[in-house]
């Protein structure tokens, strides 16, 4: 079986559409990962499932046959959401469900259990790096220097230099 058969495709539009059923009793999407890793299910790019993966694969409104670019759901001239040309996997009431049980746990810690637990503290995730905003990076390296002379030997070497034209004047006097 390659990627591009319907075979695959509708084995995995079952194992997503069972997957929603699952997440909306209740189950979680790591139980879900697991079973599928077991069992051998790859993606539709041939890697392993990852909670991650299958978080992102059921928060796409694609999944349910709506049209989305750039992350952005496309309307029509009415408001409401176009519809691509591809058979959804699930209903859209289906797909708001996961949404907002998805959207009810942003910014909140989830238990194994899936249970909602404290919400994150306000710099969570926040890149944090040691004396930020207090140090600078220093500038890029310059090429090496050469060792110089002391000042005074510098001095004496150009009080030395004699300009070109008083030497021509002394010359022709």
């Amino acid at each position: 079986m390659d990627g591009r058969s319907p075979e695959p495709r509708t084995a995995r539009a079952e194992l997503l559409r069972q997957a929603v059923k699952d997440c909306l009793r209740g189950r979680s999407l790591h139980s879900i990962v697991r079973e599928w890793q077991k069992a051998g299910v790859k993606t539709a790019r041939g890697n392993a499932w990852s909670v991650r993966s299958l978080k992102v694969s059921m928060m796409s409104p694609r999944i349910c046959g709506w049209r989305e670019i750039s992350r952005e759901l496309v309307r029509g001239p009415d408001g409401t959401p176009v519809k691509g040309q591809w058979k959804p996997i699930i209903t859209p009431e289906e797909w708001m469900a996961v949404r907002a049980i998805f959207d009810s746990r942003k910014g909140h810690f989830v238990g194994r259990d899936m249970k909602i637990g404290r919400p994150h503290p306000t710099d969570y995730r926040a890149p944090t790096y040691l004396l930020a905003g207090i140090l600078r990076m220093a500038p890029a390296p310059r090429r090496p220097r050469v060792a110089r002379r002391c000042r005074t030997r510098r001095r004496q070497a150009a009080a030395r230099r004699v300009d070109p034209a008083v030497e021509r004047t002394e010359d022709h006097q």
